[in-house]
């Protein structure tokens, strides 16, 4: 009975076998077992046939496998280990990759092998037992995957991109030499630290990085405009792109492009300067058109009045005050007609440490500032505007003074500098005069530097707005270029570029010696549409001496010149208002005066003129230029330089 019931047991045994044996046979992982010492295959199914190169099952078994090691040194040393290493006498089993040659063609393949290991009394192996996997085409993506990663670390490396690596959370885990370079810094300033610690406060991105969930709604972010913050202190701006790259584990690393902008925003910015002038040039030179009309009738007016006989000491004192406060309402006018059009320069080579000097030497007289002027050896002369120069100097060495209310040292540098397309600025190539100026000041705040050349802007509470504005226009006009830098902290430094010019500077004319005059001192025709002016010319003109009479616009001055020359008592002189609303101004009347008599002597006079007339007035038929408002001596002088000598004319 034993019997019986034993049979079916052992059938059921017998099955189970031959199921695993044929489970194990079709698996497409090999599986062997070996003897340790000879190598000789005592099992193995067809995988891992296959995978050694053996034909079939049947030709590998009883074969041994030791002829299938690449490298013979490596399968002492791996046999030693497996005997030696208590690790794996204790747990049986180890794990490795290694490289086996097929028994067929003896092409090397990569496999990956788990050994079960048995182990006599005396802890020698008896058998090994085990799977074989071929892993070609894993080490194949391993190794294309390696090339990626040496082509990534090498583009991103090399890259003039800045480039940032962050964790989800906008950590910084690496970054390029262009990042570095674009701000200024080292890699300790921001390895490990949140990537907005280098962002301006006001353009950081609250949604760039993940806050509670790292792994989950990170977005793509392109072409964000940003600013960043320099290790300086200085501004930069970038155009910031972020992507999501998957890792091998699942992580997400973050991936920073940053383009750097800030140059062509600084020519953006120097470009919306230029259309902020040009806003307020209309406005401007109407303003100071009519302003300096009205300055030119109350300057002469006060003149005249303190210059009557029997004025009382009180009375001629106040005059005097109010004249000096008219005075400084004509330079807050010029400094509108500057960085308006009319404010032509009117060039001539000059050596701008002359021109530095003088400045520092009447603005900073009596000031806790000193001026530190230096020169490079050989500086070229720059063809300027003498009078406007002055200005620019003024403005600047004001603004350094008013930088180091404590007082301080103001340094100028005057250098040759070549220009070329390489250094991309809006210049035409060429040698330039450099000049900086710098203070050391408390600085300009990152926000507000970039607006000091605004008109109206002003870092100061007793600011007007107009100095900054002013020598930017005046440069910009000149065919140079201002730009300005700021550390907080440490000081502000203006650089300006005006161009050279191989001609010697000339020394300033000087009027001609006239001996005083006797007997008619000539008579002088006045144009100008604005009574109150014309009257006071007239008035200052007779208190000089001449005989004068006015009319209000070029073609009454063109029928008068005519009509005295008929007459037999011409006039010596005619003063023409450039600009006359609804009639001919000065520009259409001198055509016309020129046409009948070719040797018109013509003073052009104006307080804002759209056009170069000022500045090139002989090239436009004039012989003289007064820019209103003028005092009795500024226009007596100029109708007198066109005159004879009295004795002269008496003879």
């Amino acid at each position: 009975m034993q019997d019986d019931h034993a049979t079916p047991d052992r059938d059921a045994d017998a099955r189970a076998l031959q199921n695993l044996k044929t489970l194990i046979d079709n698996l497409d992982v090999g599986v062997f077992s070996i003897e340790p010492a000879s190598g000789v295959v005592l099992h193995i199914n067809a995988a891992g046939a296959r995978i050694l190169g053996f034909p079939s099952v049947a030709e590998a078994i009883g074969k041994s496998i030791l002829g299938l090691y690449s490298d013979p040194k490596e399968r002492a040393e791996t046999w030693a280990r497996f005997v030696a290493d208590a690790r794996t006498r204790e747990r049986g089993v180890v794990k490795f990759e290694a490289v086996r040659l097929r028994a067929d063609d003896g092409r090397p393949v990569n496999v990956l092998i788990t050994l079960s290991i048995t182990f006599d009394a005396a802890g020698q192996p008896t058998r090994f037992d085990g799977t074989i996997e071929d892993i070609v085409e894993r080490k194949a993506a391993e190794k294309t995957f390696k090339s990626s990663e040496q082509r990534f670390r090498f583009i991103f490396e090399s890259s003039v991109v800045a480039s940032a690596l962050t964790d989800p959370r906008g950590i910084v885990l690496r970054v390029n030499p262009a990042f570095l370079q674009f701000l200024g810094c080292d890699e300790g300033d921001v390895i490990s630290r949140p990537f907005d610690d280098v962002v301006c406060e006001s353009d950081r991105n609250p949604g760039l990085f993940a806050k509670e969930a790292p792994a989950v709604g990170l977005q793509p972010v392109s072409g964000v405009e940003t600013r960043f913050v320099r290790r300086d202190g200085s501004i930069a701006w970038g155009l910031v792109s972020l992507s999501w790259m998957q890792e091998p584990d699942g992580a997400a690393t973050g991936v920073v492009s940053i383009q750097d902008l800030t140059e062509r925003r600084r020519l953006e910015e120097d470009l919306l300067h230029m259309q902020k002038l040009e806003s307020l040039a209309v406005l401007a030179g109407g303003i100071a058109h009519d302003f300096n009309n009205i300055l030119t009738a109350v300057m002469g007016n006060i003149s005249l009045a303190a210059e009557t006989a029997g004025v009382p000491q009180a009375a001629a004192e106040r005059l005097f005050r109010a004249e000096q406060a008219t005075t400084r309402a004509r330079d807050l006018t010029q400094q509108l007609i500057t960085f308006a059009k009319g404010g032509a320069p009117m060039k001539r080579p000059a050596m701008l440490t002359d021109v530095v000097r003088e400045s520092a030497g009447l603005f900073l007289r009596g000031s806790n500032v000193l001026c530190d002027i230096a020169m490079e050896p050989g500086l070229p002369a720059a063809e300027v505007d003498v009078g406007q120069m002055v200005q620019v100097f003024n403005n600047l060495l004001l603004n350094a003074a008013q930088a180091m209310p404590d007082g301080g040292r103001v340094e100028v540098r005057l250098a040759s500098r070549p220009v070329g397309p390489a250094d991309g600025l809006p210049l035409a190539p060429g040698r330039y005069v450099q000049v900086q100026v710098q203070d050391h000041g408390p600085g300009i705040p990152a926000d507000r530097v970039g607006r000091v050349f605004d008109p109206y802007f002003s870092t100061r509470q007793k600011g007007s707005g107009l100095g900054l504005a002013t020598v930017y226009s005046i440069i910009r006009r000149h065919e140079g270029f201002v730009t300005v830098h700021s550390i907080p902290g440490k000081g502000t430094t203006f650089t300006i570029l005006l161009p050279a010019t191989e001609k010697r500077p000339c020394d300033p004319a000087r009027p001609p010696d006239r001996a005083p005059r006797r007997g008619p001192a000539g008579r002088i025709l006045v144009m100008d549409d604005e009574e109150s002016v014309r009257e006071v010319a007239i008035e200052i003109l007779r208190r000089c001496g001449f005989e004068a009479q006015g009319v209000e616009d070029g073609e009454k001055a063109v029928e008068a010149w005519r009509h005295a020359r008929e007459d037999g008592r011409p006039y010596d002189v005619v003063i023409l208002d450039l600009t006359v609303p609804g009639a001919p101004g000065g520009a259409e009347a001198i055509d016309r005066l020129r046409q009948f008599d070719p040797d018109v002597k013509a003073i052009v006079s104006s307080g804002y003129s759209a056009s170069a007339v000022l500045a090139r007035y002989r090239d436009h038929g004039f012989a003289g230029v007064v820019a209103k408002p003028y005092t009795i001596e500024e226009l007596r002088d100029v109708v007198e330089s066109l005159l004879p000598a009295r004795d002269a004319r008496a003879d």
